[in-house]
């Protein structure tokens, strides 16, 4: 994987970006004294962060100092209206020392099972937890799912390839996707019939709630 570089300048305290087109960071580690308060372009790090991900070790060099930090983008915080990104952590990794993230899983390939049997694909996994150095880090993990030739096939957590360097955490026998068979037509007759049911139950309640008498009213039948 090719190097990413993500530029940064250091933030006062109290001074704000009128511009909108800069996001601010902190950067922090063990290996820090202390932590760094930055800005960086708002486009490129949307571009890094979408190559990157949160297990992908970035660059973060950072204006007017000689060496630049090997980080993780530990949390990228959203704004919760408009979804753009509001902060972001970046982490200072020890050289030598193992850490634990999350990888997300790149589904690949076709199923047979559904294909040609009409199976359902059920994906119950997106990302995997896993510990290892950091410069054994890994951006994702394919996953084939050519192998799903049968119905009710499954692959599972222990199944993944992975490099030997690098530890899965998630529990081995997690299924990651799944082929579920195709539901019979006596099925969706039997689950479109509860959902009527279930519906004529609820409004048979409102029903009464509305036949009900208010307060007023039994008082004035009395």
């Amino acid at each position: 994987m090719k190097k990413l570089t993500l530029n940064a300048v250091l933030r006062e305290d109290g001074k704000r970006d009128k511009t909108f087109k800069q996001i601010p960071g902190i950067l922090y580690g063990p290996e820090l004294k202390e932590s760094k308060k930055v800005w960086v372009d708002f486009q490129k790090f949307v571009k890094i962060f979408e190559e990157a991900g949160e297990s992908t070790l970035v660059d973060l060099a950072i204006k007017g100092e000689k060496d630049s930090y090997s980080v993780l983008i530990h949390d990228a915080q959203h704004h919760p209206v408009s979804g753009k990104y509001i902060h972001i952590d970046f982490y200072k990794v020890k050289a030598g020392k193992k850490i634990e993230t999350s990888v997300e899983i790149e589904f690949i390939g076709e199923a047979p099972a559904v294909k040609e049997k009409g199976g359902i694909l059920v994906k119950n996994l997106d990302e995997v937890e896993i510990r290892c150095l950091p410069k054994d880090l890994i951006g994702e993990i394919k996953v084939d799912l050519s192998v799903l030739k049968e119905l009710d096939d499954s692959i599972y957590v222990g199944e993944l390839d992975i490099p030997k360097e690098v530890e899965l955490l998630s529990e081995p026998k997690t299924v990651v996707v799944s082929v579920a068979a195709p539901r019979s037509q006596d099925e969706i007759d039997q689950l479109n019939e509860k959902v009527e049911m279930d519906i004529d139950k609820v409004e048979g309640i409102k029903g009464k709630e509305e036949e009900e008498p208010k307060v007023e009213d039994k008082k004035e039948q009395k």
